[in-house]
């Protein structure tokens, strides 16, 4: 079961921006010997944002330089969520067998734990 936090720890993780929390999650999967795959958004218009390639496809592709795994992970912030192409996405990569997440910030820990496992 998760942790729970104080007030303080709600604030600080309701207050991380998904490009903040985008950034925590790559500077550590480098650190623990994982490849990092991101599509950055584009702007189309003032205002209109668009990724390449895949509807729906995951934030990130984590490919393991040691032998444990291959991740993909949807990051969100405490408040967002899936958009019906990203369930669609989601649900299909673990029908296939892949390891999918949807992540938050106040899972760091989580986070962590699984990018230091070896498999």
């Amino acid at each position: 079961p998760p942790k729970k936090v104080g007030p303080l720890m709600s604030k600080m993780f309701s207050e991380i921006t998904e490009a903040q929390f985008l950034d925590q999650v790559k500077q550590l999967a480098v650190i623990n010997q994982w490849l990092v795959d991101h599509t950055p958004t584009m702007q189309q218009r003032p205002g209109i944002y668009k990724t390449g390639g895949l509807v729906g496809k995951p934030d990130l592709c984590l490919i393991s330089l040691t032998g444990a795994g291959i991740i993909y992970a949807e990051l969100k912030t405490m408040e967002g969520r899936l958009s019906p192409a990203q369930k669609i996405v989601g649900n299909a990569l673990l029908m296939n067998g892949a390891e999918y997440y949807v992540w938050r910030p106040d899972q760091l820990d989580l986070i962590v734990a699984r990018l230091q496992r070896k498999q």
